[in-house]
């Protein structure tokens, strides 16, 4: 989440779980895996120097890419209900 989204306590908490929307992270994977897709999908990164998301930061083909890595604290989360749709899971 942008930091113009977060209160005092999310900003304070940067990281945590309440701080990142799982909800579109969610619905962007999976349209990884819709067949009505249109190419590209764009994800954000997250800028370190401004403390903030980047938008359309990293361009994901399913057409052009046939692996796809996914990273991140919360993938895993059981709020997110993604079990079922991860084809390997590695935890590091």
């Amino acid at each position: 989440m942008y930091k113009k989204d977060l209160d005092d306590e999310g900003i304070k908490r940067r990281g945590a779980e309440f701080t990142f929307d799982l909800k579109k992270f969610r619905n962007e994977v999976l349209r990884l895996k819709d067949p009505e897709t249109k190419y590209p999908i764009y994800f954000p990164s997250f800028d370190h120097k401004d403390k903030d998301p980047k938008e359309k930061a990293i361009s994901v083909d399913r057409q052009k890419n046939e692996v796809i890595i996914i990273e991140g604290l919360y993938i895993f989360d059981k709020s997110l209900n993604l079990s079922d749709f991860w084809d390997m899971k590695v935890w590091i």
